[in-house]
């Protein structure tokens, strides 16, 4: 059942119950009224008759003609009055037949006045205390049930009517609110991994419609940067395996074909094993930036001490590079250590931390890598600065795109994925990661974590 259909059915359905409610309220508050007007009259008929008999002592014709020049007589009415000797004084017809007996009129004495039903037709008794005499009146109310039916046809006529003019109405209504879905889902349709640079058309109108196609849209931007960034990704990294598969194959070509010395050899395989180390590092920084989304999703973190973290790696970095000079330090020092914890994986953060320390290092003139720590109620907040060639501006947007490597990176080793890496681990733990150039030789790569 597609959405057209089952909203039509259920808008109908609604409708239907509405109708439904309304019209058994309609006729049940009508029937009601029905018949406590009848017994209003007919208790009517009851005091006039009594008022009649005792009041005047006429006769029982008298009595009779006086109720119809009155107007007040009952379809098929029959009245009767019991005395206090509880015999019936008066009987009209004389073909009636109801009879009171003794429980009947204890309970109107007790109540009254008694309404009741008598075969097909209804009836009051009513107790006269200062004569202890009952008057009692039973009449049809033809009339009153003729309209209560014709009401009742009338109403179920209605609702059938109402439900089935909703039904068709709601069947159109729901077709013309339903085009621009049918449009938008063609406009999709028509989007293909081959074409990701189309997009769906936006109106004009402020509405939920127009709020899907620009949300589709911007998943379409996503999608494409994605797609993108993948072909590049997969472009550059079989390039650079290509690079260095391809110059491993040529030493060992050109070694087989000439004979040389041990020392010759020895060249070849260390010139080999410096390829190889640089392979295994290339294949590790790509199989890392494949597995930190799975990282990622293993669980919560803990919460860690950004600075401890910080101070691990530096004592890691000094022993990797002999002549890096560090220095590590609080722009601001923060009252409470918590303002300092934020919820990570320690290894991940080692990394990124690391990546851009050895990147500081290697891009510096002197060695040098200034690290500032700040912290408070809302970020941490950790620059890496050093004085070397900066990175033009046309270039900053690229900065952090796998294989990318700028000019300042010429003549020095490597493959373009440090900050790639380190980009995708700040944005694994909800943190940003950006550039500053500042006078003409500091670099300046700010990390901030959001709590």
């Amino acid at each position: 059942m597609n959405l057209k259909l089952r909203f039509a059915l259920l808008f109908t359905l609604l409708v239907a119950i509405i109708l439904s409610f309304s019209m058994a309220a309609i006729y049940y508050l009508y029937y009601n009224y029905r018949q406590e007007d009848f017994y209003r009259r007919l208790e009517q008929q009851a005091q006039q008759t009594f008022e009649l008999h005792f009041d005047t002592r006429i006769s029982d014709s008298v009595m009779y003609a006086l109720s119809v020049q009155s107007g007040r007589q009952l379809y098929q009415e029959q009245d009767f009055i019991i005395d206090s000797s509880r015999k019936v004084a008066y009987q009209f017809p004389d073909t009636a037949t109801f009879m009171a007996d003794d429980q009947f009129l204890a309970t109107t004495k007790e109540q009254g006045v008694q309404q009741f039903k008598y075969g097909n037709m209804e009836g009051i008794a009513k107790y006269f205390p200062h004569r202890n005499a009952f008057a009692i009146s039973l009449a049809q109310d033809s009339v009153g049930l003729k309209k209560v039916t014709n009401l009742r046809d009338i109403l179920t006529l209605v609702c059938i009517g109402g439900v089935i003019l909703t039904a068709l109405l709601s069947f159109v209504y729901v077709r013309q609110i339903t085009k621009p879905l049918v449009r938008l889902s063609e406009q999709i349709n028509n989007i293909s991994e081959s074409n990701l640079t189309q997009r769906v058309p936006i109106s004009r109108n402020n509405d939920e419609l127009t709020l899907i196609a620009r949300n589709f849209n911007d998943m379409l931007n996503r999608l494409e940067k994605a797609f993108t960034v993948q072909k590049s990704f997969v472009h550059h990294a079989s390039h650079e395996l290509r690079t260095p598969l391809a110059s491993m194959l040529a030493q060992t070509e050109l070694a087989l074909r000439q004979d040389r010395d041990t020392e010759g050899y020895k060249r070849v395989l260390e010139s080999l094993k410096e390829d190889q180390q640089g392979l295994i590092d290339l294949t590790n920084s790509l199989l890392s930036l494949s597995q930190y989304e799975k990282i990622a999703a293993a669980g919560e973190w803990p919460k860690v001490r950004v600075d401890e973290i910080l101070y691990e790696t530096v004592e890691a970095a000094r022993k990797m590079f002999a002549d890096i000079n560090i220095n590590i330090g609080f722009s601001e020092v923060p009252d409470d250590e918590d303002l300092l914890c934020v919820r990570a994986n320690d290894a991940l953060l080692k990394s990124a931390f690391f990546n851009l320390i050895k990147n500081a290092y290697r891009y510096s003139n002197d060695r040098k890598v200034a690290i500032a720590i700040r912290a408070n109620a809302d970020q941490v907040i950790i620059t890496v600065e050093n004085n070397g060639k900066q990175i033009p501006e046309d270039e900053r947007s690229r900065l952090f795109i796998p294989f990318f490597r700028g000019q300042n990176a010429m003549g020095q080793k490597g493959f373009g994925l440090g900050l790639s890496i380190v980009n995708r681990i700040i944005h694994l733990h909800v943190g940003t990661v950006h550039y500053e150039a500042e006078g003409t030789d500091l670099n300046r790569f700010v990390v901030e974590f959001i709590k």
